[in-house]
């Protein structure tokens, strides 16, 4: 808890460090960039619960089982899909390729399903076309989660990476100079976030995370000596 307090201050030093660029005068390197999803390519994913056109998905299914101090979830289904995409703002756009980031994203869709709460339309037309079910014995609810995470087009989103030579673009073809830049992670900086936060909720819950990490880190280290030394 302690050393991941450390880090977040250290990620939250960093984002405040690097100002917020416009994308028509992006430099190479660690960039942070502000603007609306828009679909690269106009080819776009379909988040499953909720069935709006987006360019990253997660989405997890879990049963609860066992019987007493037993029961447990188990996740009977997990994907994660995303795609490149663009972030416009009122200068330009570039593309961003999301591998390998950190994506700090909130529920898109939550749901708990149980013996008297049938899943939403929605939910009962996914399932049935993945061949999932969510019928126990004698047609009984079984005790069920669904949650996606997702990112829509035409949503605002955060992002910090490495601005780097764009792979997709013929050297010498590009028409304007930010057409062969790309956002993502590249070789020489670790650090890449995307998020549909803005930055001033990005850097609030890094605090949050921060000091939570912190104070907790040295409780849990106080305790652990009394035990060892004091407790008997």
């Amino acid at each position: 808890a302690f050393v991941f307090g450390l880090k977040s201050f250290g990620d939250k030093k960093l984002i405040e460090n690097v100002p917020t660029s416009k994308i028509r005068s992006l430099a190479m390197g660690l960039v942070e960039v502000y603007g609306t999803i828009v679909p690269f390519e106009k080819v776009v994913l379909s988040s499953p619960f909720t069935n709006k056109d987006c360019v990253y998905y997660d989405y997890k299914i879990e049963e609860e089982r066992g019987s007493g101090k037993n029961r447990h979830w188990v996740t009977i289904k997990h994907e994660t899909k995303m795609q490149n995409f663009f972030v416009r703002d009122e200068t330009a756009q570039v593309v961003v390729d999301p591998r390998g980031a950190k994506m700090d994203v909130p529920e898109s869709f939550y749901f708990g399903s149980g013996m008297f709460k049938d899943p939403p339309v929605e939910v009962k037309n996914f399932l049935a076309a993945n061949s999932l079910g969510f019928e126990g014995w004698f047609g009984i609810n079984r005790s069920m989660r669904f949650v996606e995470h997702a990112l829509f087009l035409d949503q605002k989103v955060f992002v910090m990476g490495e601005a780097m030579d764009n792979p997709l673009v013929e050297e010498g073809t590009a028409k304007a100079g930010i057409e062969d830049v790309i956002i993502g992670k590249g070789q020489n900086e670790k650090f890449f976030l995307i998020s549909n936060k803005s930055e001033k909720d990005v850097l609030k819950n890094m605090s949050f995370a921060a000091y939570g990490g912190v104070i907790v880190g040295i409780l849990l280290v106080a305790l652990g000596l009394f035990l060892l030394f004091v407790a008997p």
